[in-house]
């Protein structure tokens, strides 16, 4: 069955685009920690919290941690978790507010103001979560675990730019070269 979509307007565009940033960087987090563990079909059905142990036993296991430390960074990104979710909430009942907003006539320039600058925080917090992750993870790790945690970093942060670099070149990540015209 298809949805019928309405047009997005720039701003939603842009706003959809900043936030998918974040996004994309949690899920290059997940995908990363599932594709070691889960099989490849098993990817698709498991569910948020099977999803969380796993990336949470993935970063444990790349991390060599202790029982104790994995606990800890299991809490971590369980509250971690849920803040995002409460964060996507409150992100697409402001959108809704703003979308409102606009097409009142007149329209409320304070209300337009204060709308638009707790969307852009809100994503502003989303785009900065997996960085304050990382920072939190510091809390519980020894000097060995925090370098391993920084190089782990730095691969999943190229991971993210080549699957960015794929998804805007369809040719599968080379820039694909024009041909002259005949």
């Amino acid at each position: 069955m298809r949805f019928p979509f309405k047009k997005q307007s720039g701003f939603e565009a842009a706003a959809r685009r900043g936030s998918a940033n974040s996004l994309v960087a949690l899920a290059c987090v997940i995908v990363v920690g599932l594709a070691s563990v889960l099989p490849a079909g098993a990817q698709d059905n498991a569910d948020p919290k099977r999803r969380r142990t796993m990336v949470v036993l993935r970063i444990s296991e790349a991390l060599d941690l202790d029982e104790d430390q994995t606990l800890r960074l299991a809490s971590q990104y369980r509250k971690f978790d849920k803040r995002r979710h409460d964060l996507i909430g409150q992100r697409s009942v402001t959108e809704v507010e703003l979308e409102t907003a606009l097409g009142r006539d007149p329209q409320d320039e304070a209300d337009l103001r204060k709308l638009t600058d707790q969307l852009l925080a809100i994503d502003k917090e989303l785009i900065l979560m997996p960085d304050t992750l990382f920072e939190t993870m510091q809390e519980v790790l020894n000097t060995d675990q925090r370098a391993r945690l920084a190089l782990l970093k730095i691969k999943l942060q190229r991971k993210i730019d080549r699957e960015r670099g794929r998804r805007h070149d369809p040719a599968g990540g080379a820039k694909a070269k024009a041909k002259p015209a005949s």
